[in-house]
């Protein structure tokens, strides 16, 4: 275990951490760099308040469990600054820029020179993280416990109550079995979208690996939901409404219900696709209008029809087995149940590639889409 301190006396845990990553202290928001070698901290004459010499001393304490790196700010200059550049500045996640791949052997595959431009190559991305294999694992554990196991149970509860005429009784199991999901089923909801958006921001970045698993706290769990909030009013919100406007009208054929439901997909992906990634890769907050849309569509070209066709090829591969698994329940409920665990898998994994996909499009078109000033504020902690 790397441990990172500070001047300030911070202490961070860097698993992996390779000489020359960068990124910022969460404590006093200082640029950080990481050395080549560890260094030691030389000794103080005075005596220093509390506070430091606790700092000291469990810096200390944590040689014995691994390397521990004074670190400096970096002296390297960033083009014109202004005195306001030495103003504090605000709390920052900590999140480690990943410049340069380092000899990171997580995943079970290797980490790339550079990111990939085909989207068949970002079906692989999760695969060179461990953190990323870890995080689809549970939570496609956790899901499946409480959409699958737990409304199963709770099925068959109240159908057994209701043959020996007891129904309230199934109905008091099935409340009582409901209880762990919808407290838990929130926080995990958050993690889940909180690893989606660094999925997406360190892919604009260009990093080649996934990124490191949320803050696993209140704090960690919630700095990270505002732009999701924004996507869900403006982008969602705002790409659902001809659907809802429109929607299947009397007499019909299914030729034009057909018709009718493909164009309504395509220009909600159309639109909702650009909303999101405005939402977390502007500068400002609320970008994610109808008109900073419609001029990401004509900035981004022919890269709307092929979001589109990816986004359609993902939800095919996720939806022919789920319908699959779907029409064996009501004959074979144990291959149902172990299949359904698979499925949820084979979703998460979709939108772990859709976020890639997205966050790669804006990383190779950042100069012409123009999003953000010289230096991007994407390590804020609200954003991430």
């Amino acid at each position: 275990m790397i441990v990172l301190v500070c001047r300030c006396g911070k202490r961070i845990r860097a698993p992996g951490a390779v000489p020359g990553r960068v990124g910022r202290c969460p404590d006093c928001g200082e640029r950080l760099v990481v050395p080549s070698e560890p260094t030691v901290p030389a000794e103080r004459e005075r005596p220093e308040p509390t506070r430091k010499r606790r700092a000291q001393g469990l810096e200390h304490s944590g040689a014995s469990l691994g390397s521990s790196y004074h670190l400096n700010p970096t002296t390297e200059s960033r083009g014109n600054e202004s005195p306001e550049d030495d103003a504090p500045r605000p709390q920052r996640a900590s999140y480690l820029e990943r410049k340069t791949a380092g000899p990171i052997k997580e995943g079970l595959l290797p980490p790339l020179k550079s990111p990939e431009t085909s989207a068949f190559a970002s079906l692989l991305y999760p695969l060179r993280g461990a953190d990323c294999i870890g995080i689809l694992a549970a939570m496609s554990v956790v899901l499946w416990i409480f959409m699958v196991l737990v409304p199963e149970y709770c099925l068959t509860a109240m159908g057994d109550a209701k043959k020996m005429n007891a129904s309230l009784i199934g109905a008091l199991f099935a409340i009582l079995a409901a209880i762990p999901g919808v407290i838990l089923g929130p926080i995990a909801l958050a993690f889940w979208l909180q690893y989606l958006g660094r999925v997406l921001v360190s892919s604009a970045m260009g990093e080649t690996l996934p990124p490191r698993a949320p803050n696993r706290n209140a704090q960690g769990l919630l700095q990270g939901l505002a732009p999701w909030l924004v996507w869900l009013v403006m982008g969602f919100g705002v790409g659902i409404l001809p659907a809802l406007w429109i929607g299947p009208r009397p007499g019909w054929s299914p030729s034009e219900r057909a018709i009718d439901i493909v164009v309504l997909f395509l220009f909600a992906t159309a639109y909702m696709a650009p909303a999101l990634m405005l939402s977390f890769l502007h500068d400002e907050p609320l970008a994610a209008t109808p008109i900073g849309v419609v001029v990401a569509w004509f900035k981004l070209g022919v890269q709307i029809p092929r979001i589109c066709l990816i986004v359609a090829g993902l939800i095919a591969t996720a939806a022919v087995p789920t319908a699959i698994t779907a029409s064996l329940r009501e004959h074979h409920i144990w291959i149902y149940l172990l299949l359904a665990l698979f499925c949820l898998l084979v979703v998460l994994w979709a939108l772990v590639a859709l976020m890639r996909v997205l966050g790669l499009c804006y990383h190779h078109r950042a100069s012409k889409l123009n999003w953000h000033s010289a230096d991007p504020r994407w390590g804020e902690s609200w954003r991430l």
